[in-house]
Formats: C-alpha cells, structure tokens, sequence
C-alpha cells in the first residue's frame, strides 16, 4: 500500500496503452486509486494539501527499486479518458515481468501503426496508404488503447491442470501481434489457432522447456535430454523444467499463460538458449555479491564465451555496478549498444581489445559492503591486466572475504601455467552471478563448437532487472 505524505515514483510507462513516458506527456497518477494530475512526467507533480511529491521513475530506478510494486501507477490522460480505470485483473495481465529491449518498444510501435492504417482501408475511405500511415503515427496510443481492451474483453485463457500421459493440445491468442499460450488441455482443441504439443504413447517427455517474454510463455516445448533446435532472439527467454510428476499446473493471468506453478523441480533461472538437464547440472555458480544483497527470486542469464579465436576483443558496460560483458567478432551486430543505451543512459563501456596471441587467463573477483565496491579484474597472458569498477579504499571492502576472489578454473596467479583453455560462462551481470562451467576444458570447447555458429552460443544480450510472480 502506498503511502502519503512522502515522494512516489510514477511507473515508466502507461500502464493502460503500456507504451514509455515522454517528458512533455501529460499524466494522471494513481495513487491507491486516487488520482493526481495531469502534469508533464518530466516534471512531476506535488499536492501540497496532501504532501505528496511524485516524480518521474526510471526503468531501472535505485530509489523506487525494480517493481511496479513499488512505484504509482501511471496514465496517459488520453489514454484515461478513452477508457475506464483499469482493474486489478487487468493491470495484472498487462504488468511487465521485466524491462523489455528497446527494439520491443519499436516493435510495438511498428505494429500498432500497421494495424490502424489496416483497419482504416477496411473503412472504405478514399485514403492513399502513404496518408494512412501518416495518420494512423499521430493515434499510436489510442490503437494501442483500444487494442488492449479489445483483447481483454475477447480474452479466454485460464488456469490449466494437464495429465501428462495423454495427448496436450494448446490453444493462442495474440497480443500486440505476438502469440502466446492461452492455455493447455487433455481434450482437442479445434480452433484455428490450437495445436496439438504432445503425443501420448510415445517417448515420455522428461523435461518442458517454457520460452518466456516479458508478458508470459510463448510457447512450450516438451523433450528430454536433448534441447529443442532454436536460435537466440531479443527478448525472449528459456526455462529449464523437470518433469517430476504426472500432471503439469500452469498459472493464467486472464489474458495468457504467465508461468508454471514454482516448485522445488522449477528453476529460477532463464537462458538465452534452452539448456538440458545434464548441461544445467554441469555448471557452477559464483555468487558476486554482497552477503547482505537483497534476494534476486530470478536471474537471466546470457552466454559469454571467452578465448575463443575468433574474439577480437571484449566490452564491459558499467553504471554504478556491472551491468553486462560482451565478447566481440568481426562483423557483428552492434544493435546490443542501442538497448543498453536506452537502460542505463549514464553507463560508460570499457573496451578490452585482444591482440593477436592474447587470451584471459584469469578473472578475479572484488565484494564489497555494498554494490558500487563490487568490481572485477580481467588479466591476460601477456601481463596485461584491466580492473573494471570504482577505486575505493580497502576498509570499504567486506571483510569477511578476501580483496579478491578468483572466478577462473586456473587458480591464483602464482599457479598459472599459461593453460590454452576456451570458457563459456553465463553472465547475469546486474545481479552479479557468474556461473562457469566446469567440465574438461576439451568437452568444454566441443560444446561451445557444438553450439555455437548459427545457435548464436556465443551471443550476448541484455540481462538486466530480477523480477517476480
């Protein structure tokens, strides 16, 4: 419950047309239902009477912290006036699990455009499409508006409670042009959007990868020990689950499915890639945090392989705290910096260029009391050493661990020999995990071979804010 008398933040976007705040946009805040504004969300607003102050958030805000939970609502006040104020239900299903990329917000916009300017052809109006377009840029809230009622008053996903030896079918519903999983039955489904996902009597299914967005499950695919064939895509994410009983519970939040019910078999863990049991039992988690850091109940992790041949070089994004790595390859696509540019605006990135010959041979660790004394220092084969983070003094380190910790397999640097070794670490860089895998270096670099190349093994991508259910 929000309290008075003190400053709120007002959510990052719209959470009725769910598209960013603008400075110059004139908004209404809901605080506990009562309603302040509208003002400009660059400048916020204060009710003196009532001695609250609300200001505008960030998408990664250090006040308000990463939930919607702990910020005000926000509207647009167009969007307000188109319709009612949203239910709990709704504001819910519509409620974002994390930040998405920027090039989503785009993607939305995109699609948002194209629809009206559709619709607007179906009305018979003697409008070239050129002037259609035009038209339907200035009304990108009020489609969205509309849209999102529309697919809250057609909506028909629910809870769902599967036997899993008999046949699973699966039904879609669309929003804002992406399919999502409705919701899943042992009876057929004969729409033109349900499809059958399971076969009973065939191999039994030992494992249920859940691909993941911001918004819910975009599809589920069930396997075994081997991974279902996909490549990375911006935004979304897998989940590893275990199949360890006869039914499967999935949770709806009215417009889709939103997750499997936790429990002890379900991790909190996401990959870029789907990762197999044998694989996820095979990797080993270093914590880089402090010891009093607040508990992440969710962590997205991205590949990041080191010392392969083909890496020119690496990139370290760091705004306050270490935020991602990336391993860098000649003709790359750069469209990374962009999404990051749009998350934390104020981060600088550090450049690690690799010379022929030179590879990281060891990667140490600094904890501090809290997280701006957090840091690491990268050092290569040929004496060369990068120390990324703040220089602090070492009274401000925790001092119930050492001012380093080594991260590689190698040990400390009295015992490196020069080991030729490729890693594959998986980096959730905002919460400061590292997990590095800790079989045979040469298993190790078959696997990243393996799955590398057109898999995109080796891509990283935006990791960013721990979110909940």
């Amino acid at each position: 419950m929000a309290g008075q008398g003190m400053l709120h933040c007002v959510s990052v976007r719209c959470r009725i047309c769910r598209f960013l705040f603008h400075p110059e946009d004139k908004v209404i805040a809901d605080l506990d239902g009562r309603l302040f504004g509208e003002f400009p969300f660059g400048s916020g607003h204060t009710d003196k009477d009532l001695g609250v102050l609300l200001r505008p958030c960030k998408p990664r805000c250090s006040w308000c912290g990463q939930h919607d939970s702990g910020r005000v609502l926000g509207y647009h006040a167009g969007c307000l006036a188109l319709s009612q104020l949203p239910s709990g239900a709704f504001l819910h299903a519509t409620e974002y699990s994390f930040e998405p990329d920027a090039s989503e917000e785009e993607r939305r916009h995109r699609w948002t455009i194209a629809l009206l300017a559709d619709r607007m052809s179906k009305m018979h109006l003697p409008v070239p499409t050129e002037l259609r377009f035009l038209i339907a840029q200035h009304l990108v809230r009020e489609c969205a508006t509309a849209a999102a009622q529309e697919a809250w008053q057609e909506r028909c996903s629910r809870d769902s409670d599967v036997d899993l030896s008999l046949d699973i079918w699966a039904e879609y519903a669309y929003i804002d042009g992406v399919r999502y999983v409705s919701y899943i039955s042992n009876q057929a489904v004969e729409t033109c959007t349900a499809r059958q996902i399971q076969v009973a009597g065939g191999c039994p299914a030992t494992v249920l990868y859940v691909l993941e967005d911001h918004l819910g499950i975009r599809e589920l695919v069930f396997g075994g020990e081997t991974e279902p064939t996909t490549r990375p895509e911006s935004g979304l994410w897998w989940r590893t689950v275990p199949l360890t009983s006869e039914r499967l519970k999935i949770k709806s939040d009215g417009l889709k499915l939103r997750h499997v019910i936790l429990t002890p078999a379900v991790s909190n863990r996401l990959w870029r890639l789907p990762m197999t049991l044998p694989e996820l039992r095979d990797l080993r988690f270093l914590k880089f945090s402090p010891d009093h850091a607040p508990k992440i109940n969710m962590f997205r992790m991205v590949p990041l392989t080191l010392n392969d041949p083909d890496v020119t070089g690496y990139s370290v994004c760091w705004g306050k705290t270490l935020m991602t790595l990336h391993a860098h390859r000649a003709g790359e696509d750069f469209s990374f910096y962009k999404d990051f540019s749009a998350a934390y605006p104020r981060a600088a990135w550090i450049h690690i260029p690799m010379s022929s010959g030179e590879r990281i041979s060891e990667i140490w660790g600094r904890r501090g009391k809290i997280h701006d004394h957090m840091g690491l220092l990268l050092r290569t084969n040929k004496a060369r050493q990068t120390a990324i983070g703040l220089p602090i003094s070492p009274r401000l380190l925790n001092a119930e661990s050492p001012l380093l910790q080594s991260f590689t397999s190698w040990g400390p640097p009295s015992e490196y020999q020069g080991d030729e070794k490729s890693e594959c670490y998986f980096v959730n860089a905002y919460t400061h995990v590292l997990s590095e895998n800790t079989r045979d270096s040469r298993l190790l670099l078959l696997c990243c071979i393996s799955r590398g190349g057109s898999r995109g093994y080796t891509l990283s991508g935006q990791v960013g804010d721990p979110f909940t259910y």
